[in-house]
């Protein structure tokens, strides 16, 4: 039984590393999601980020290309250098707090046409604009009017601001 249990728990750490694979190109750290369908999360960043972002919508990863679907839980935390952030069309989700502590953010990017998300101003929401999901922190508004419409603040959405 324990030899069974054993090789059990082995074999599935074992597949779970290789759906896990990750990689860095550029300044960003990413982890394939599917590798059926090629797609990646944005997990992190380097040091050497620059003030402004731009996130890929694609990105190669030895000979294969992966569209980039999501940014990660606290992707972008605490890069406090981090003044602008673009997201492409192809971003589907964006994890919690992914830019929480960003104390630089003015502005929050996304392309035309996301399906998913928008902005206003600098100010990241839902594609229907129903949810505010992150004002830029580092903006230096005195005030800010929640746009009407809004029905849910996301957690985390004027930390530190």
């Amino acid at each position: 039984m324990t030899s069974r249990l054993f090789l059990l728990i082995t074999t599935l750490l074992t597949a779970a590393g290789i759906h896990a694979q990750e990689f860095s190109s550029s300044y960003l750290t990413f982890s394939v999601t599917d590798a059926t369908a090629k797609t990646v999360e944005v997990t992190g960043h380097s040091l050497d980020t620059p003030a402004v972002a731009e996130i890929p919508a694609s990105v190669s990863y030895e000979g294969t290309d992966y569209t980039v679907t999501s940014i990660g839980k606290k992707a972008f935390a605490n890069y406090v250098q981090l003044s602008q952030i673009s997201i492409p069309n192809s971003v589907e989700t964006i994890g919690d707090r992914a830019f929480f502590g960003c104390m630089g953010l003015t502005s929050i990017d996304v392309a035309e046409g996301n399906p998913a998300y928008c902005t206003v101003d600098g100010t990241l929401f839902t594609s229907d604009k129903t949810q505010l999901l992150q004002y830029p922190i580092g903006k230096e508004d005195t005030s800010y009017s929640v746009p009407e419409g809004v029905t849910v603040i996301g957690d985390y959405a004027f930390s530190n601001a």
